[in-house]
């Protein structure tokens, strides 16, 4: 029944996405899809405890830089640059804590994609 619902809840998004033409919202919406179907982990627990969706927004980021960017190497470089242009922004102590988070998570989180066969780029490319 959950996965009913779940599954309903992605193609009514999904489809709100397509008639908007927002294309990088139909490219997270499906790369999400795809992990949690192929049994990704979509939050990571933290050391103290806190669980954080990480895996969710490096996904559906990546997905939807894959419309623009060539290669996975580029999208790591504005990924990672992006990140630390928030560190330095918002320089308080939860919101870096945050980004080193994200940084610390993104390597397993692209292998666990990569494995499960849902990351926008493959290694031939």
């Amino acid at each position: 029944m959950a996965a009913d619902v779940k599954e309903a809840s992605y193609l009514v998004w999904r489809r709100l996405a397509e008639l908007a033409g927002d294309e990088a919202m139909v490219a997270r919406l499906h790369i999400l899809h795809q992990a949690q179907q192929a049994g990704c982990k979509m939050t990571v627990v933290l050391p103290d405890g806190r669980e954080m969706r990480i895996p969710e927004i490096i996904a559906a980021e990546a997905a939807a830089a894959a419309l623009t960017v060539g290669s996975e190497d580029e999208w790591r470089a504005e990924w990672t640059r992006r990140l630390v242009n928030v560190a330095v922004k918002w320089h308080d102590e939860p919101t870096t804590e945050g980004i080193v988070a994200v940084l610390n998570h993104t390597d397993s989180v692209v292998e666990e994609l990569k494995e499960a066969g849902v990351w926008p780029w493959n290694d031939d490319e």
